[in-house]
């Protein structure tokens, strides 16, 4: 049974969250973008909350600047918050991250190939031992899209109907999200931030290295 869950793209019958707002900013490099999310297990119900995102193109890569806020009055239970959930094509295949504790050093990575459907696989957890706590979805040939949450204390990660399509409107999908564990208050504002950049896992080490 799911627990009270706001979803920013919609719920799990295909209705869309509501937008609220939208800025885009004079120098076209930033959008902010305010929504009321839907409750992800009801059907095209509103849920008496409030997500707010900054886009912002900044050398190299896109950082995202997030806040949430719930009215509902409900007593929240401490759980696992997706930091954001993060999807790809199928066609990247391999997970990259790190795992070891000699953060910014150059260190070995950790590659899972043929990873499974995440929910209620608890071999989808992998923690994050160390402040290098990003992530990369890659293809075959090296090339990928990855995703830094400097709080992230838990990376959880699957493979959805993989098939290595590279078309975005299909079925498979790969997912990754960075999790903390946390117990939201209501009329609390929440807010935290996530950067992505493409490129070589190398490529893509560095540019989140400049962040730490």
């Amino acid at each position: 049974m799911w627990c009270y869950n706001p979803v920013q793209g919609g719920d799990q019958h295909g209705n869309r969250s509501k937008l609220v707002d939208f800025k885009i900013a004079e120098d076209g490099r930033s959008i902010w973008v305010k929504c009321q999310p839907l409750d992800w297990a009801q059907k095209n119900s509103r849920t008496p909350s409030y997500m707010e995102n900054t886009y912002t193109i900044v050398d190299g890569l896109i950082s995202v600047e997030n806040r949430f806020i719930d009215f509902s009055g409900y007593i929240h239970r401490n759980a696992h918050q997706e930091l954001p959930a993060f999807y790809t094509i199928s066609y990247l295949s391999d997970f990259v991250f790190y795992n070891g504790t000699k953060a910014w050093q150059g260190d070995e990575l950790t590659v899972k190939k043929d990873l499974k459907f995440w929910a209620g696989n608890s071999d989808a957890y992998f923690n994050v031992k160390s402040k290098e706590n990003w992530c990369a979805w890659v293809a075959p040939n090296g090339y990928g899209v990855g995703v830094y949450t400097p709080i992230a204390e838990i990376l959880l990660a699957g493979r959805f109907e993989y098939n290595g399509s590279k078309d975005a409107r299909n079925n498979a999908t790969n997912y990754v999200a960075p999790l903390i564990t946390y117990t939201h208050k209501s009329f609390d504002v929440f807010e935290y931030s996530y950067y992505i950049t493409t490129g070589t896992v190398e490529n893509i080490r560095a540019e989140f290295e400049k962040l730490k």
